[in-house]
């Protein structure tokens, strides 16, 4: 019988086939590493744009603030020179801003509703981060 050379037969057939196996892990491996990258740049492409979605509306809320309180502003200064110029009228007055504040419910009532929304987009934003973080993981 002749004798068998396991080392020689592992070099030649084993070695080959896990430099191969090796190899193609390897190639995986870089083809994994680069898809990941991508899929970070796009994660973060997202989050920075929808960062700067609620930024904007951020800004828009605060100025749209803003311009609310310098109006309340005015008018408050308004329903107090007519109340020093008209005190004959106090009572006409009266009614009409009654009718005002009606007015004026219904107005911040809307707003309020706006806020809402904006606030329910941002938390809406925000479970998206978090699902999208969750995702990465």
């Amino acid at each position: 019988m002749p004798k068998v050379d396991v080392k020689k037969i592992i070099q030649e057939l084993i070695v080959p086939e896990l430099q191969e196996i090796k190899s193609s892990v390897n190639e995986l491996k870089t083809k994994f590493d680069s898809e990941i990258k991508r899929v970070d740049e796009k994660i973060d492409l997202v989050r920075n744009e929808l960062r700067s979605e609620i930024e904007g509306v951020k800004n828009e809320l605060s100025a749209f603030k803003n311009e609310f309180r310098v109006e309340l502003k005015r008018l408050d200064e308004k329903v107090d020179l007519v109340k020093n110029e008209l005190r004959s009228e106090i009572d006409g007055i009266k009614g009409e801003l009654s009718g005002f504040k009606n007015e004026f419910r219904v107005e911040i009532k809307r707003l309020d509703e706006k806020i809402d929304i904006a606030i329910q987009i941002r938390e809406r934003l925000a479970a998206l981060e978090s699902k999208v973080a969750s995702l990465i993981k």
